[in-house]
C-alpha cells in the first residue's frame, strides 16, 4: 500500500497502482480475506482494501462478490478507465456530476453543489413524483432526509 495503512482508510492504492475510493460496510469481508488470502497480501482490516483484491481477481464482476450497503469508484491503472459500483439495492449512497468535462462523484449530494456552476431545481423531477409516487416519496424524503436512485432535486446531479 502506498497510503495510510489504516483499517479506516476510506481510499486504497495497491502497487498496481488501482485506487478505490470506498463508502459503506462489507458484511462478507472476513469471508472474503479467507478466499482472497493466498492470491492478496492484506495490511490491514478496511474494507476498502477488500474491494481492490476483489477487483484484481474478479475484474468489472467485483461487485457481484459484495454483500451489504456500499458504493465505491474504482481506478484501474492499467486501462486507464474510472468505475463505479453501488449495492444492488441502492443503499450505499453514488451521486455524481460531469461539470467542464470532468467527473465528480460522492456519497452526500452536498458535497458536489460547489462544483456546479448553478443549482436549479429539478421541475421535470417535481412533476413526475408529483404523479407517481408523492405521497410515498414525500413520506420517505421526510422520514430519510434522502432519495435513492437516479432521482434528486437538482438538475446536474444523479
Amino acid at each position: 500500500m502506498r497510503n495510510a495503512e489504516r483499517a479506516d482508510s476510506l481510499i486504497w492504492r495497491d502497487e498496481a497502482g488501482n485506487a478505490v475510493c470506498f463508502s459503506g460496510s462489507l458484511y462478507n469481508a472476513p469471508e472474503l480475506r479467507e478466499e482472497l488470502a493466498g492470491f492478496f497480501s492484506f495490511r490491514s482490516q478496511s474494507d476498502a482494501e477488500v474491494v481492490l483484491a476483489c477487483y484484481q481477481k474478479w475484474g468489472m464482476q467485483c461487485a457481484h462478490h459484495l454483500r451489504g450497503p456500499f458504493a465505491f469508484a474504482l481506478f484501474d491503472a492499467e486501462s486507464g478507465k474510472l468505475v463505479c459500483f453501488r449495492d444492488r439495492l441502492g443503499i450505499g449512497h453514488f451521486y455524481y456530476t460531469w461539470v467542464d468535462n470532468k467527473f465528480y462523484f460522492a456519497s452526500e449530494i452536498k458535497a458536489l453543489v460547489p462544483f456546479l456552476k448553478e443549482v436549479k431545481i429539478d421541475d421535470e423531477t417535481i412533476i413526475k413524483i408529483d404523479q407517481l409516487l408523492a405521497s410515498l416519496i414525500f413520506g420517505l424524503l421526510m422520514i430519510l432526509n434522502e432519495v435513492s436512485g437516479k432521482i434528486t432535486l437538482i438538475n446536474s446531479l444523479k
